[in-house]
């Protein structure tokens, strides 16, 4: 095992950092396969079994991508301050017990507070802390790495997400979330400890310097929040995930919609696509520049959005699918690379943190605002 020291590039062997790699991609799948892409199963059972209405938990479910958002700001300061193991350790036990009183709410009191204490756990266990330390270990290969262990995130949506269904219709939510939260715990918590020690590195910024936008040091964080380009980046993303999020959700609807029988195959496409366009990102982004590629993601989004709305039947959703799938599989990983690009290493969990609080924002209210965008124009 590494000695506990400074998580930055050279620190350690190249063997240990693509293993730190490998297991952040392993906790990625977890938290995201009883989390993010549970959540829609969580939310049917609490309606039909429970009996829940619709908009209790829908709001509920709203609270965890909202209390994810805000919870980074903090974060993104903690990370700094304690080893990052600690902190998806801390994660890793707030969503196991999150987990654990799913299986038993039954007033709407209690559902608020479990999906609250839920998305603190989510953001504590996961990308935050968990692209911090890969930002820190790496320098020219941290596209690549970045985008391998995001993957990791998209495997939870295609493995764990369709092997949980399975378990909760054939035992139900209550019997089996006990052992929902101690897989959290085990699988999620338990490799961090063992593989990531060390503190982040922490390069003094100058913020003085005006040739001070480089890669390492860096910009320090008062000096990059009150920049006109923090603001454009923040706000282009939080655009970015509003779409992506709000026509993830609906994508099912909007292939009724075009005449396609079994829609739900949509959704089958999109996954595949994104792992492929993450991958794809892992090797064009160490030849082509972050900025470039990530405007080129937003022009395929909104292609994406025409294919669907002007092609009909099976081939429209299915090319539409695969365009969007492609977006969702980079968008991710440019985020952290764009802050890194602009602002450097130097105080990049914190201001990485209030970028992301943006993009979760759009995250949190992209479905209803497309909901409404339908509502308004009728199809």
């Amino acid at each position: 095992m590494p000695r506990s020291g400074r998580l930055e590039p050279g620190g350690l062997s190249t063997r240990r950092s693509w293993l730190v790699v490998f297991v952040i991609g392993g906790v990625f799948t977890v938290a995201t396969g009883l989390g993010f892409y549970s959540l829609p199963l969580y939310l049917n059972i609490l309606i039909h079994d429970r009996g829940f209405a619709l908009t209790t938990v829908s709001y509920a479910v709203s609270s965890f991508f909202l209390v994810s958002a805000v919870v980074n700001v903090p974060l993104g300061r903690l990370v700094r301050r304690v080893e990052p193991r600690w902190v998806m350790l801390g994660g890793s036990v707030v969503s196991a017990v999150s987990l654990l009183l799913l299986g038993r709410v039954d007033a709407v009191w209690q559902l608020y507070l479990v999906f609250t204490m839920f998305g603190c756990g989510f953001s504590a266990s996961s990308y935050l802390p968990g692209t911090a330390v890969i930002v820190a270990l790496f320098d020219r290969d941290r596209p690549r790495a970045l985008a391998v262990s995001l993957t990791g995130g998209s495997v939870g949506g295609v493995v764990v997400a369709p092997v949980l269904t399975r378990i909760l219709d054939s035992f139900g939510l209550t019997e089996k979330a006990p052992w929902l939260g101690l897989a959290y715990l085990i699988l999620a918590g338990t490799p961090v400890v063992v593989f990531v020690r060390g503190r982040l590195a922490a390069p003094a910024a100058d913020a003085g310097d005006d040739q001070a936008r480089t890669v390492d040091p860096g910009v320090s964080y008062a000096r990059a929040v009150r920049s006109a380009a923090f603001a454009m980046v923040t706000v282009c993303f939080a655009i970015l995930m509003a779409d992506q999020v709000g026509a993830q959700v609906q994508i099912v609807s909007i292939g009724s919609a075009m005449g396609v029988r079994d829609a739900g195959i949509a959704v089958s496409f999109m996954a595949a696509a994104s792992i492929v366009g993450r991958l794809i990102g892992a090797f064009g982004l160490s030849r082509l520049p972050v900025i470039g590629f990530s405007a080129a993601m937003g022009v395929l989004q909104g292609a994406s959005f025409a294919v669907l709305a002007l092609v009909p039947g099976l081939i429209g959703l299915a090319a539409g699918t695969v365009l969007l799938g492609i977006t969702i599989g980079n968008l991710t990983v440019l985020i952290p690379l764009v802050v890194l690009e602009l602002f450097g290493l130097a105080d990049y969990p914190r201001i990485y943190a209030v970028s992301q609080f943006g993009a979760s924002l759009g995250t949190a209210l992209g479905p209803a605002f497309l909901a409404q965008l339908h509502g308004a124009f009728g199809s």
